[in-house]
């Protein structure tokens, strides 16, 4: 899936620029026009549809023997992306990692990421002198975007102030039935996308998202793909049966309604979604400070 893409003029490796569309060499500064499918890539079914899976014989997968994260590149990294170590070693590639779809590149450059991580820094001010930058990676993190209809149903009576002709209560009773389209719940396919600190910036709007192509992440990292389909489905259909609870009794202005909830056509596709990771520590220890790549919104565990 990832090949290293070589510039013409004087050999050095190219690196995707969403901007300008192209592939570009930071050494000689010439480039390469490349087209691409703003689409966004192929909803396939969760039950029914075949999924495309195996990388491309260049892809170069490398483990972090500090934090145990993998990440794939077109070229070996003699360090983590994520932790900043330098104790990674070259893995065979997993034959059975599910290919994505789609991919949502970085808008946000890393001029821009590190004038934020400063920005945040100098807020720290009794703690400013002592944070100490190590390093910067652009990373892209795997997504499961799900697609799915949802028939609602509630129903609900209330007392109306009247009697019938023999004193008893009238009641009044009110229905109604929708069918929603949900198409922006996303859960994270990797280990490190359901860590905490990546769960504050994941805000990210799916929809500019273009078909993968394996030159856009000429340049860049890709974490690894670990949290299975059902197990990512199963979370998110949770969250859609809540939200759908939720605005029934709100409509129902919190009375106890009878709620019936219906899930159909559920489609996914994986989506791979930028992040600025750097590595910096302070008093001696290691800590991370993340910047969404699409929105500017950033986390520290610090």
């Amino acid at each position: 899936m990832f090949k290293e893409y070589d510039c013409e003029n004087c050999g050095a490796s190219l690196t995707f620029e969403p901007e300008a569309q192209a592939l570009k060499c930071n050494y000689c500064g010439s480039s390469k026009i490349i087209e691409y499918d703003e689409k966004g890539g192929k909803e396939r079914s969760i039950f029914t549809a075949i999924k495309p899976k195996g990388w491309d014989p260049d892809f170069t997968s490398s483990r972090c023997g500090n934090c145990g994260n993998t990440i794939n590149s077109f070229k070996f990294s003699q360090e983590c992306g994520f932790c900043g170590s330098s104790l990674v070693q070259e893995i065979p590639t997993n034959p059975d990692a599910i290919r994505p779809e789609s991919i949502v590149p970085f808008k946000v450059k890393k001029e821009y990421a590190l004038n934020i991580f400063d920005s945040w820094k100098s807020k720290k001010w009794f703690k400013s002198k002592k944070i100490l930058f190590k390093s910067i990676n652009g990373i892209y993190l795997p997504y499961y975007q799900f697609f799915v209809y949802v028939d609602t149903f509630f129903a609900y009576s209330y007392n109306l102030n009247d009697q019938d002709s023999v004193g008893n209560q009238l009641k009044e009773t009110v229905s109604n039935f929708t069918r929603t389209q949900h198409t922006n719940y996303i859960e994270p396919a990797s280990s490190i996308g359901k860590k905490k600190i990546f769960g504050i910036i994941d805000s990210y709007d799916v929809w500019p998202s273009i078909t993968y192509r394996p030159e856009i992440l000429s340049g860049w990292g890709a974490g690894e793909m670990e949290i299975e389909l059902s197990d990512a489905w199963e979370k998110v259909k949770v969250k859609i049966m809540e939200r759908e609870r939720e605005m029934c009794y709100k409509s129902s202005g919190w009375h106890k309604p009878m709620i019936d909830i219906q899930v159909r056509g559920v489609n996914y596709k994986i989506v791979l979604l930028p992040i600025w990771v750097i590595n910096f520590t302070y008093k001696d220890r290691p800590y991370l400070f993340i910047c969404n790549g699409q929105n500017k919104k950033y986390a520290s565990n610090l």
